[in-house]
C-alpha cells in the first residue's frame, strides 16, 4: 500500500458461506434444533440447508460425491492465552443471547456431542465459551457475553 491519501474503497460483503456434509439432517439437527440457529430454507430432497445469520448465509449442502471425512482433531482458536488446538483449520463461534445460553449449553450435554471441555469457560475477561463439535468434526466455539461480568468465573449451572 502506497503512502498518502488514503482511497475509499466501496464495501464488499460475504453475502454466502458454503459448507458440505455427509448428513444433512444431522447438521440441520445440531445448528437448528441444539444451538436455534435462525434456518431460512431446508430441502431435505435436494439436500440443502440455509441459515440466516447477521449479515450473510451459511449454506450446508449434502456431498453427491464421496463422503466426507470427520475432522477428529481441534481447531486451534486464536486468542490470549492457552486456546489449545491441534490444527489450524476453519472453525466458527456462535454468540446465543445470554437468557437462551444455559438451555443452548444443556442441549448440547445431553446430545453427547463431542466436547472440549465438560463446562463453559470464561474466556479473555468478557465472555463465556463452550467450544464443541458439529457432525462434521468442525471446531464451534458457543459464546454468550453477559451483561455484566459474572461474581465467579467458574460455570455454574444454576
Amino acid at each position: 500500500m502506497s503512502e498518502g491519501k488514503k482511497v475509499e474503497k466501496p464495501c464488499v460483503n460475504v453475502r454466502y458461506v458454503y459448507m458440505f456434509c455427509n448428513d444433512i439432517l444431522t447438521i440441520r439437527h445440531f445448528y437448528t434444533d441444539l444451538l436455534g440457529m435462525n434456518e431460512v430454507a431446508y430441502d431435505d430432497k435436494s439436500g440443502w440447508l440455509n441459515y440466516k445469520c447477521d449479515g450473510f448465509y451459511m449454506m450446508f449442502f449434502k456431498t453427491e460425491k464421496d463422503k466426507i471425512p470427520v475432522e477428529e482433531r481441534w481447531a486451534y482458536l486464536p486468542g490470549p492465552g492457552e486456546r489449545p488446538g491441534d490444527i489450524d483449520v476453519i472453525s466458527i463461534t456462535v454468540l446465543i443471547p445470554e437468557e437462551d445460553y444455559k438451555e443452548t449449553v444443556k442441549r448440547l450435554l445431553t446430545a453427547g456431542v463431542p466436547l472440549r471441555s465438560k463446562v463453559p469457560e470464561w474466556m479473555q475477561y468478557n465472555y463465556w465459551g463452550f467450544i464443541v463439535k458439529d457432525p462434521m468434526g468442525m471446531t464451534v466455539e458457543v459464546t454468550t457475553v453477559p451483561k455484566e461480568n459474572p461474581e465467579s468465573t467458574v460455570w455454574v449451572d444454576k
